[in-house]
């Protein structure tokens, strides 16, 4: 598969399951070219990396989504996780616990308000390491994820044996 279907067909999925532009995320050659710049120098980004999606928050909060690796930028510093290092892609214990609590008690609406305000995303390594990866709150968080997903099936290892 080619690089510019793969990112055609990831763009797809982000926008099928909520995903949309604005001014806190959108695809990475629509940014302005010096956000482009700074996340590539900072996050150590090239082309062959192939960036195709960011998240914005300012110089010093931002997660860009690239074939190879996602990449983000918090208070602690520039991270990143490439995905055939990675086992899965989740909610947090915490969300799920909320999400448990509310939904035992029969507080729907609850439930429905923290899944529109969820913005974390958990990524588990292979190794038992986590990283906590934050996108905008609602469709597009669901975009991300399903995005993110994909993107950790099609690097996970292969057993070329058979």
């Amino acid at each position: 598969m080619d690089h510019v279907f793969r990112i055609s067909r990831l763009m797809r999925l982000y926008y099928r399951h909520g995903g949309c532009q604005s001014e806190t995320q959108r695809v990475f050659a629509e940014w302005p070219a010096a956000v482009r710049s700074a996340m590539a120098k900072e996050g150590r980004l090239s082309k062959d990396d192939w960036p195709f999606l960011a998240h914005y928050d300012g110089p010093d909060k931002w997660t860009v989504v690239s074939l190879l690796r996602i990449v983000w930028k918090t208070a602690q510093g520039v991270c990143e996780a490439r995905y055939k290092d990675l086992h899965y892609a989740d909610t947090t214990a915490e969300f799920m616990a909320e999400l448990v609590s509310h939904a035992e008690r029969g507080d729907d609406r609850a439930v429905v308000k923290l899944k529109r305000e969820n913005t974390m995303l958990l990524l588990k390594g292979r190794t038992g390491v986590e990283h906590r990866v934050e996108w905008a709150p609602g469709g597009p968080f669901y975009g991300f994820w399903n995005v993110v997903r994909m993107l950790i099936i099609w690097g996970a290892p292969r057993d070329d044996a058979n």
